[in-house]
């Protein structure tokens, strides 16, 4: 929780992630509008091509196993 001086609430904080594969980042340079260069990102290319694990990470209060 932190609090915004602007809207004098507090707000929470938290961090989902974003699912993305292969095949949903090739279908996201057919969007509209397309997104065609984003594929030579690195991390990116990574992805499509198989090389890094689709899931990496934790969050607030994750441990390891």
């Amino acid at each position: 929780m932190v609090w915004n001086p602007i809207t004098r609430r507090r707000h929470e904080l938290t961090s989902m992630g974003i699912r993305v594969n292969s095949e949903s980042l090739k279908e996201a340079t057919r969007a509209d509008p397309p997104e065609p260069g984003f594929l030579n990102f690195p991390y990116h290319k990574a992805i499509v091509n198989h090389e890094i694990p689709l899931s990496v990470g934790g969050g607030i209060g994750s441990r390891a196993p």
